[in-house]
């Protein structure tokens, strides 16, 4: 009578019999009329004797949904409960003959990404000011001054680029925003532990599933690294009124074709922004402007080539040959140069009506002089975005600190910073030039001996001020490490060769 009554509403259940329904395979045909989700879970329950637990009071709401067309043979129970509990939204586990539903269920998610947050900066800052003398002795009163309540001075410098990125702040709220919760109950619903990098997640099936496909494709995103390989060369220019390279030339020399786009870049100290011949270009006012180029080139030219061509304006010296390997979207950070340290004296004095004392403060700070880059790459397929950050400090003074003393005040600097947004092939160059500084040195010529002798010295020696113009180019390539790189990692497939001794 049951089987008869299946018939006449449109669907069938057969069942192959075995000794348990975890062993058996089921056929299931719904025609025509639409069934509740609650009667075919009814129809099952019997059939294979197991009792159904409600974890929540919405089940029931998410059962009653509808069935149409379903169509299935030789499909075991697990099946089943996919088929049907997919259609419902619903989580279920069954153990032990007791099938448990519940609207909403906690997932853990494992995501493998350093616990603290990346801050990527470029800093240079000379800065001379008494305030922090005012907080730290607020009862003297400085040599010379009239009122010992003036307000605090300062005076310098600073430059500073800055790339921060919360990682955890933001993943929380991607994962509320693909569970799609109300801003009202967000709290309860994605918890993080930074330290273990493990994210708690509750959410109905369908937003759980969203989940793990975002943090699967967030972990392929995370893991792919990118080896940028950089070349920071000097070059002494021959011509000490120059303007610069031409990078035209290079262009011309090895018959490549100008690309027909330029990227954005921002630079300081007011420059004007141009185009020639599709290379972006900027310079400071005037008909003496200085030409800060950013130049792509296919991987087919050498970096031999690159050099050959540089050494026709000048001198070309390796500053330093760094080869960074970092993941997507971080930043590296590639410093060169010293540490100075420079003294600063603070006298005080407090005078009441019997004594008056006087107190000395020494301090060293330190600043940094030299090149600092930071790049940020971020992988789109085959190509690479790079976020590009060179900066260039340099002391006015041709003079070299002395550890035991260091410099007596701080020492004048000049910096040339550039910042810039490029997107190229994978394992493209891009060249950066045009960071151009004025040295002026004083070389001593004389002859031995006699150009030695204090008395008749300025008769057989003589001094000359000779003024140089040395630009700092820029030579980037970054290859992107596939995942078969990635899983045999090694010094060779990073480009490195190993030095045979003759």
């Amino acid at each position: 009578m049951r089987i008869f009554m299946r018939i006449i509403y449109g669907w069938i259940l057969c069942v192959s019999v075995s000794f348990a329904c975890e062993n058996r395979v089921f056929d299931l045909t719904l025609q025509d009329f639409e069934v509740k989700i609650y009667e075919v879970l009814s129809e099952f329950a019997n059939t294979c004797s197991f009792s159904v637990v409600y974890g929540d009071d919405e089940v029931k709401e998410h059962l009653d949904k509808n069935l149409t067309m379903v169509n299935f043979k030789q499909k075991d129970l697990e099946f089943v409960f996919d088929l049907l509990f997919s259609q419902a939204n619903l989580h279920y586990s069954y153990a032990n003959h007791i099938l448990t539903l519940k609207t909403k269920d906690t997932k853990v998610f494992k995501i493998n990404y350093v616990s603290t947050n990346r801050q990527g900066s470029s800093n240079t800052s000379v800065s001379i000011n008494n305030e922090d003398n005012f907080s730290r002795f607020p009862n003297y009163a400085y040599v010379g001054s009239e009122n010992s309540s003036q307000t605090p001075s300062k005076s310098g410098i600073n430059i500073t680029s800055e790339d921060g990125f919360n990682f955890w702040e933001t993943i929380k709220l991607e994962i509320l925003g693909v569970l799609g919760v109300q801003e009202d109950f967000q709290e309860s619903y994605v918890v993080i532990n930074k330290g273990a990098g493990l994210v708690s997640v509750r959410g109905d099936k369908e937003g759980l599933e969203r989940v793990e496909a975002y943090i699967q494709k967030l972990h392929q995103r995370l893991q792919q690294q990118v080896l940028i390989d950089v070349h920071i060369l000097s070059i002494t220019h021959t011509h000490s009124d120059t303007t610069g390279i031409n990078w035209d030339g290079l262009y011309n020399i090895q018959n490549i074709m100008i690309p027909t786009f330029s990227e954005g870049a921002s630079f300081g100290g007011g420059g004007e922004v141009g185009n020639v011949s599709g290379i972006n270009i900027v310079g400071q006012n005037g008909s003496n402007a200085l030409q800060y180029g950013i130049n792509i080139f296919s991987q087919g030219l050498s970096l031999n080539r690159i050099i050959e061509f540089l050494k026709t304006y000048g001198k070309v010296e390796s500053i330093s040959n760094p080869k960074v390997l970092t993941l997507n979207n971080q930043p590296a950070m590639i410093s060169v140069g010293d540490i100075l340290r420079y003294q600063k004296s603070s006298i005080y004095q407090n005078t009441n009506a019997q004594t008056t004392l006087t107190n000395t403060d020494n301090e060293y700070p330190s600043i940094f002089a030299g090149v600092l880059l930071d790049i940020t790459p971020v992988i789109f397929g085959d190509e690479i975005m790079l976020k590009i950050n060179p900066s260039i400090t340099k002391t006015k003074e041709n003079r070299t600190e002395i550890p035991a003393t260091a410099f007596e005040s701080p020492p004048n600097l000049t910096t040339n910073q550039l910042s810039s947004i490029v997107s190229v092939k994978n394992n493209q160059k891009i060249v950066l030039g045009g960071l151009i500084s004025k040295n002026i040195s004083s070389i001593e010529n004389k002859i031995p001996v006699l150009g030695s002798i204090p008395l008749i010295k300025p008769l057989f020696s003589y001094s000359q001020d000779i003024e140089r113009t040395e630009e700092i180019v820029f030579i980037i390539e970054p290859k992107i490490i596939s995942q078969e790189i990635q899983e045999n990692l090694s010094l060779k497939s990073l480009g490195y060769q190993l030095m045979q001794g003759e």
